[in-house]
C-alpha cells in the first residue's frame, strides 16, 4: 500500500506473505481498534511491515509470528511509530522483537499497552529497538522472554521508560531478564518483579550506554548464573528506588557496577534481603563494584546476605564513598566482611554513616580491609554490634574492623560495642590504624587499633552509651547517644567533612538534624539534641549590599543551556534526528535544526529550531529535590524565514506544562529579537525531564529556543564570613546566622505583608526544638489560615533595614520566658560555608525567676539589628497569648481608634456594645476586645491589682488613665459613666462614653504618633512590671506622621505590643510597625 491508509475496527487473521503479512505498507498507516491474529510472515513482520508513519490505537496482536524480525510489527526507515492502548499477545520472532521491531530513526512510542507471552529467538522478547528513540510510559510488560538479550525489551539507542510494569520476564542463555540496553536509559516510577536472566542482570542490564533510574522497585529478580541480581550496569544513577529478594548466582545480590573507567551513584535507595551465590560462592550481598568511583548516599543496605565475602558490599576496585547511609545486620555465611570488604586496591571513603549488627563466619563482622595499599579513611562514623567468627569456630578477629597495613584513617569516629565468636568476647579492631587517628571513641582497649586513651584527643576503654539501632527520625535508623555518652561534644568541628571535601551540614539523618549542635561535634554518626528550650536563628542575606534581600534562586542546574558544546560541526544549521545526543547534554526526541550561524542568537553562537521538517522535541534529564520549586527562564524567538507568523511550543517538567508563542511578524534573521519566558514548577521526583516540545505544526520554521537556565529556590552557592576584630579567629562576640532562602524555618518574601517585597522584609524565624517551651506558639505560620498548635514557633523580626555595609546576627531579646536553661545558638546552614570564625556560637542564657532579659547581645549592634521575643502559652492551648499578663501588677493600656467608628462596618457579626442603636460596627468590634481584656483580668486574679489605661484617639488624642478598684475591673471616669451611682465608673459605660469624643474624623487621618506618645506618658508615670498595650484600628492612617521613634521606646520600655485590626476596608500595613505580629480579626471568636 503507497499513500496513505486509515484502518477501524477490522479484524486481519490467517494471513501469510514474505513481509508484512497483514499489511504491507510504505505510504501513512493509521489503525485503530482492529485486531491481527494468527498471522505469519516468511520474513519480516508478521502483521504489519511499515515503511512510513504507524499510529496504532487500541489495536490487538495475538499469536503472529515472522522468521526473521518483528513477530507482529516491523517498522522500517525514517518515520515515527506510535502504539497506544495496544495488546500484543503470543507473538514470535524467529530473530529480534517477538512484539514490535524498530528501525526508523525517529522516535518509537508506546503509551498504555500490554506485552504477554511474546517471543524473540534472539533479542527484545516484546520490543526490539535498533536505532531512533523509545519512549514506553504506562504499559505492563509479563511473561515475555528471548533467548539473547532483554527478555522484554532490548534497546540500542536512548529510551526512556516511565510508570511501567515488567514482570515474569526472561533469557535463556545470557542477559537482562526484562530489559537489556546498549543506549542511553531511563527508568522512571516502575516496578521489576521476578524476571531471570540465565547470566547477568536478572532485572536490567546496561552496561555501556548510561544508566539513569528513578522511584523505581526491584523485587525477586534473578541472575541464575551471573552477576547482578536487579541489574548489572556501567555508569549509572539510581535514585530513591528499593531493591529487595534479588539474587545472583555470582556477584551483586541486588547490583553490580562494572568497569573502572565508569562512575555511579546511589542516591536514597534502600537494599535489603538480597542475596549473592550459592554453596560458597558469590560476592557482594547488596552491591558489587569495580568502578573508578561510586557515591553512595542517603541509603540503607541491610539484611543481605552472601556465601562468601562482602554480605552488604564488595570493592573490587576504586573507591566506594559511602556518605549518610546505614549497613546494617548483612551477613557473609561463609567468608569475611560481613558488612563492607575493600579489596587490596580499592579505596573507602565513609561519612555520617552507621555499620552495625553485620555477622561473618571468619574476619571482620563490619569492614574488611584486605590488606589494603590505598588510605581508607572513616569520618563521623558509628561503628558498632558487628561479629566476627559469628559461628565460633573459626578464631576469626575484627568484630567492628580488620586491617593490617595501617592505613585506616578515623576521626570523629565511634568503634566500640563489637564482638568476636557467640559470646561477648570484645574485638573492635584488629590490627592497627593509621596512627594520627583523632577524637575517636573506642569501647576495648585491648583491640583499640594501637590507639591510646588521651592521645589525639582519642577516648580509648569507655562505652560510648549508644541506644539501640531505630527509627530515630531522618532518613535512616541509627545508635542514638544517651544524655551521658561521652561522645558528646568531643569531636573536632574541623573534620567534619564529606568525602568529597564539603561540610557535612546534618547528621546521617539529613535534614532537620544538625551536624554540629553546640561549640563541638558529637563523635559518631547522630547528633545529639540537648533536652530544654533552644532557639535557633536565621537571617537573610545582603551579599550585594543594597539593603534588600537578595535574589532567593540559585544556581541553574541545566548543563549546556546555550547549546554551544557538542560533538557536530553545524556551520549554518545541522539537523538531529530522534535520538541524536550530539548536542551535549540533551536528548532529542523529535528532529530539530541545531542552528549556527544561519540567525543571530540570542547570545553565543548556537540555538535551536524546533522545527527541522516538522515539529521537534528536545529534552534533558535533570536531578532535582522533591517539592522544591524551581524557575525556567530561556530565550524564544521564531524561524521568520516562512509562515505561520506564530510560533507555539510546549515546555513541560514531570505532568506540569506551559505553551509559548512567538510572533515572527517584522522580525528578521539578523533581528529575532529574542524574548526571555519564564515559568515555575514544582518538581515530583528526583530525576525530572525538561521538555521543549513545538506545537507549530507541518513546516520546517518552527519557535527557536536558546539560554535556557533552571534556578532552584534558594541559594546553594553563596559563601560569606565576617571577622569583627580581625583576628581570624572565633571570638564569643561574633556568632554568624546563615540561610537559604527556601529553609522551611524562615519566612521568604514580603514578611511585613505591606504588598511589597524589600529591605523592610528581612526577618528571622526561630523554631523552638526543645521541650520547655514547646507549646509556646504564635501567628499563622505554616499559612493554613489557622492559629493553632502547627504553628509552634518563635518569630523574631528584623526591625530596621538589613545594613548596607554587613550582614549581622544582631540583638535578641527574651521577655516572659519560663525559668529555665536555655541555648541560644547560631547555626550554619546549607549551601552557606562560614570561612571566620571556624564555626558557630553558642551561647547560654538562664532565665530565673521570670526575669526578664532586654537587648541581650549575642552577636554585633549595627543598625538593623534582629530583635526576638519569646512569647507565653499561658493556658496551654497550642496558642500564642495575646494579651501576655504575667506579672503581679501588670500595667495594661488600651488604645482605641474611634474615627468614623460608629458608620464603619466591623466585617463580621458583633452586638451592640454602646448602645447607640447599631450592631456589627468598627466601635462594636473594639468595645467587644476591651471587654474581653476586662474578663482576662478578673479570670487571672488581677482584677484589683492592675493599672488600667485607656487611650481614644481621632483628631487628637485623648487620654482617660483609670485605675482599677476591688470591685473588680471597674474604672474611674465622670459621674454620668457611673451607671449605679456608687462613685464608680463603669467599663462599659467608659467605652460607651467615647463615642462623642470623636466628632470632626476624616476618614483616613488618623493619629497613630499622638497617641502613641501620649501611651508612652502613660507608661512613663505608671511604671509596672511587664507593661501591655493593645492597640485596635482599621490602619487607615492614609497621612500619618513618622512614629518610628515612639516604637523604639515602647522596646526599650519593655512594652508587649498587641495590634489587631477591625473593619471591611481594614490595612494592617501600618499596624504592624507597632505589631509586627497584627491581623486582621474576621469573628468575635478571633478576639
Amino acid at each position: 500500500l503507497g499513500g496513505s491508509l486509515q484502518i477501524d475496527r477490522t479484524t486481519i487473521s490467517g494471513s501469510t506473505a514474505l513481509d508484512g503479512a497483514g499489511i504491507y505498507s510504505v505510504g501513512q498507516l493509521a489503525i485503530a481498534d482492529s485486531r491481527f491474529e494468527s498471522n505469519l510472515a516468511t520474513r519480516h513482520g508478521g502483521a504489519i511491515q511499515a515503511y512510513r508513519e504507524l499510529t496504532a490505537s487500541s489495536v490487538t496482536f495475538v499469536d503472529n509470528s515472522a522468521t526473521d524480525a518483528g513477530g507482529a510489527v516491523r517498522v522500517f526507515h525514517a518515520y515515527a511509530a506510535v502504539f497506544q492502548d495496544c495488546s500484543f499477545t503470543g507473538n514470535v520472532s524467529g530473530v529480534d522483537g517477538g512484539g514490535i521491531y524498530i528501525r526508523n530513526g525517529r522516535s518509537c512510542e508506546i503509551t498504555g499497552s500490554t506485552f504477554d507471552q511474546n517471543r524473540a529467538e534472539a533479542s527484545g522478547g516484546a520490543v526490539y529497538l535498533y536505532d531512533g528513540s523509545l519512549i514506553v510510559e504506562g504499559s505492563l510488560f509479563l511473561s515475555n522472554s528471548a533467548r539473547d538479550y532483554g527478555g522484554a525489551i532490548w534497546s540500542a539507542r536512548t529510551s526512556t521508560l516511565a510508570r511501567c510494569t515488567f514482570e515474569l520476564n526472561s533469557t535463556d542463555v545470557y542477559d537482562g531478564g526484562a530489559l537489556g540496553a546498549s543506549g542511553k536509559t531511563m527508568v522512571v516510577d516502575s516496578v521489576f518483579r521476578s524476571n531471570t536472566a540465565a547470566r547477568n542482570g536478572g532485572a536490567i542490564v546496561n552496561n555501556t550506554g548510561g544508566l539513569w533510574i528513578g522511584s523505581t522497585m526491584f523485587e525477586d529478580n534473578t541472575a541464575s548464573s551471573g552477576d547482578g541480581g536487579a541489574i548489572r550496569q556501567g555508569q549509572g544513577t539510581i535514585v530513591n528506588s528499593t531493591f529487595q529478594g534479588n539474587c545472583a548466582g555470582g556477584r551483586g545480590g541486588a547490583i553490580l557496577m562494572a568497569d573502572d573507567k565508569y562512575e555511579s551513584e546511589i542516591l536514597g535507595c534502600l537494599l535489603q534481603n538480597n542475596q549473592a551465590g550459592t554453596d560458597g560462592s558469590g560476592t557482594g550481598g547488596g552491591i558489587w563494584t569495580n568502578q573508578r568511583r561510586v557515591a553512595i548516599t542517603g541509603t540503607t543496605i541491610r539484611d543481605n546476605a552472601t556465601d562468601d565475602d562482602g554480605g552488604g558490599i564488595y570493592v573490587s576496585e576504586g573507591l566506594l564513598a559511602l556518605t549518610n547511609s546505614l549497613v546494617a545486620r548483612n551477613i557473609a555465611t561463609n567468608g569475611r566482611a560481613g558488612g563492607i570488604w575493600v579489596a587490596n586496591t580499592a579505596e573507602l571513603a565513609v561519612a555520617n554513616s552507621t555499620i552495625s549488627g553485620n555477622l561473618s563466619k571468619n574476619a571482620g563482622g563490619g569492614i574488611y580491609f584486605n590488606s589494603n595499599t590505598n588510605r581508607a579513611a572513616l569520618v563521623n562514623a558509628t561503628i558498632t554490634a558487628n561479629r566476627a567468627d559469628r559461628l565460633g569456630t573459626a578464631n576469626q578477629l575484627g568484630g567492628g574492623i580488620y586491617t593490617t597495613n595501617g592505613n585506616v584513617l578515623l576521626q570523629n569516629t565511634i568503634v566500640a560495642g563489637n564482638f568476636r565468636g557467640t559470646g561477648a568476647t570484645a574485638s573492635d579492631i584488629q590490627g592497627s590504624v593509621d596512627p594520627v587517628s583523632t577524637h575517636n571513641v573506642v569501647g576495648d582497649t585491648a583491640t583499640a587499633g594501637g590507639l591510646a586513651d588521651g592521645t589525639n584527643d582519642n577516648i580509648v576503654g569507655q562505652d560510648p552509651l549508644l541506644g539501640p539501632l531505630r527509627n530515630n527520625g531522618g532518613q535512616s535508623h541509627t545508635h542514638a547517644l544517651l544524655s551521658s555518652s561521652p561522645a558528646i561534644d568531643a569531636g573536632d568541628n574541623a573534620l567534619v567533612l564529606a568525602p568529597d571535601g564539603e561540610p557535612l551540614w546534618y547528621d546521617q539523618r539529613d535534614r532537620e538534624f544538625d551536624r554540629v549542635i553546640g561549640l563541638h561535634v558529637d563523635i559518631g554518626a547522630y547528633e545529639y539534641d540537648q533536652p530544654g528550650g533552644e532557639i535557633h536563628g536565621r537571617k537573610w542575606f545582603d551579599l550585594d549590599q543594597d539593603g534588600e534581600e537578595d535574589e532567593p534562586w540559585g544556581a541553574s542546574i541545566v548543563t549546556n543551556g546555550g547549546f554551544e558544546q557538542g560533538t557536530a560541526s553545524i556551520g549554518s544549521q545541522s539537523t538531529q534526528s530522534a535520538g541524536s545526543t550530539a548536542i551535549s547534554d540533551w536528548w532529542v526526541l523529535q528532529r530539530i535544526d541545531w542552528v549556527g550561524m544561519y540567525w543571530v542568537p540570542s547570545e553565543g553562537q548556537r540555538s535551536i529550531d524546533l522545527n527541522a521538517t516538522d515539529a521537534g522535541t528536545i529534552a534533558q534529564v535533570l536531578v532535582t529535590e522533591l517539592g522544591r520549586r524551581y524557575r525556567v527562564s530561556f530565550a524564544m524567538a521564531g524561524n521568520p524565514a516562512s509562515d505561520p507568523g506564530v510560533k507555539t511550543l510546549r515546555l513541560s517538567a514531570g505532568d506540569e506544562h506551559e505553551e509559548f508563542t512567538f510572533d515572527t511578524t517584522g522580525r528578521t534573521l539578523t533581528e529575532m529579537e529574542w524574548e526571555t519566558m519564564t515559568w515555575e514548577f514544582v518538581a515530583q521526583d528526583s530525576m525530572t525531564t525538561l521538555i521543549f516540545e513545538s506545537l507549530t505544526l507541518g513546516t520546517a520554521y518552527g519557535p527557536a529556543i536558546d539560554s535556557v537556565v533552571v534556578q532552584p529556590y534558594g541559594r546553594d552557592d553563596v559563601r560569606i564570613y565576617l571577622d569583627l576584630n580581625g583576628n581570624a579567629t572565633f571570638d564569643a562576640d561574633e556568632p554568624l546566622t546563615f540561610l537559604r532562602p527556601d529553609d522551611p524555618n524562615t519566612l521568604p518574601g514580603d514578611a511585613d505583608r505591606d504588598g511589597m517585597v524589600d529591605g523592610q522584609d528581612a526577618m528571622i524565624l526561630a523554631v523552638n526544638w526543645g521541650s520547655k517551651t514547646a507549646t509556646h506558639t504564635m501567628g499563622d505560620l505554616n499559612g493554613d489560615r489557622r492559629v493553632d498548635a502547627a504553628d509552634a514557633a518563635i518569630l523574631a523580626a528584623n526591625w530596621g533595614r538589613s545594613t548596607p555595609l554587613i550582614d549581622e546576627t544582631g540583638t535578641y531579646r527574651f521577655t516572659g520566658l519560663p525559668p529555665g536553661d536555655y541555648t541560644v545558638r547560631e547555626l550554619l546552614f546549607e549551601g552557606f560555608e562560614q570561612i571566620s570564625p571556624a564555626s558557630p556560637g553558642s551561647h547560654e542564657v538562664t532565665i530565673v525567676d521570670d526575669e526578664a532579659h532586654v537587648d541581650l547581645d549575642f552577636g554585633n549592634l549595627w543598625d538593623g539589628r534582629i530583635s526576638g521575643t519569646k512569647f507565653l502559652d499561658l493556658n496551654n492551648n497550642g496558642i500564642r497569648d495575646r494579651n501576655l499578663l504575667p506579672g503581679d501588677t501588670p500595667t495594661v493600656l488600651m488604645v482605641l481608634d474611634v474615627s468614623d467608628t460608629c458608620t464603619r462596618n466591623a466585617g463580621f457579626n458583633v452586638p451592640d456594645q454602646n448602645s447607640h442603636g447599631g450592631a456589627n460596627t468598627m466601635l462594636d468590634a473594639e468595645i467587644y476586645a476591651m471587654l474581653q481584656v476586662q474578663q482576662e483580668l478578673i479570670t487571672l486574679g488581677w482584677g484589683d491589682t492592675a493599672r488600667v489605661g485607656v487611650v481614644a484617639f481621632a483628631s487628637e488624642a485623648v487620654s482617660l488613665d483609670l485605675d482599677p478598684v476591688t470591685a473588680g475591673a471597674q474604672w474611674f471616669a465622670t459621674p454620668n459613666a457611673d451607671s449605679n451611682g456608687d462613685g464608680i465608673t463603669d467599663l462599659e459605660a467608659v467605652l460607651r462614653s467615647l463615642r462623642p469624643i470623636q466628632g470632626g474624623t476624616v476618614l483616613g487621618n488618623t493619629d497613630f504618633e499622638a497617641a502613641l506618645q501620649t501611651a508612652l506618658m502613660m507608661f512613663n508615670s505608671h511604671s509596672g512590671e511587664n507593661p501591655v498595650m493593645f492597640f485596635t484600628s482599621d490602619g487607615l492612617s492614609n497621612n500619618p506622621w513618622v512614629f518610628d521613634d515612639e516604637v523604639a521606646q515602647l522596646d526599650n520600655l519593655g512594652v508587649n505590643r498587641v495590634a489587631w485590626g477591625f473593619g471591611d476596608l481594614c490595612d494592617v500595613s501600618d499596624l504592624r510597625r507597632i505589631d509586627p505580629f497584627a491581623q486582621q480579626l474576621h469573628s468575635t471568636l478571633e478576639i
